[in-house]
């Protein structure tokens, strides 16, 4: 599973990079699928296992306990644009209530429950 959960999607250069390494590819051979709402169905969770999803604000939400029907990635709630977001580092497991995100920082889920981390700032 590789999840990069984001309230502005590839916004800093960290950001970028955790994206680039996580594909494991070059960027020319990288495909990208773009859901542009917030889809909650069996379809969404299709790729996860051999896949990886950026979620974009509301697209990260999906993921978290925020919507009724999500698809249950992280037990708590996703707090996104946010003045001030979490210290960034490795999580520990089961997650706080809420996680906090700015607009320069993100959630990267390498591998529950062990290898979640706060990047950027």
């Amino acid at each position: 599973m590789r999840v990069i959960l984001t309230s502005a999607g590839l916004e800093t250069e960290e950001i970028k990079e955790c994206f680039v390494k996580m594909t494991g590819k070059k960027m020319a051979n990288v495909k990208a699928l773009f859901i542009p709402t917030a889809a909650i169905d069996a379809g969404a969770i299709e790729v996860l296992p051999n896949g990886m999803v950026i979620g974009v604000s509301a697209g990260s939400l999906l993921f978290s306990n925020n919507l009724a029907g999500n698809l249950g990635l992280i037990n708590t709630k996703l707090d996104v644009h946010c003045q001030e977001g979490e210290t960034r580092g490795k999580l520990a497991y089961p997650l706080k209530d809420n996680v906090r995100l700015t607009n320069t920082c993100a959630l990267v889920v390498r591998a529950l429950p062990d290898e979640l981390e706060i990047i950027g700032e």
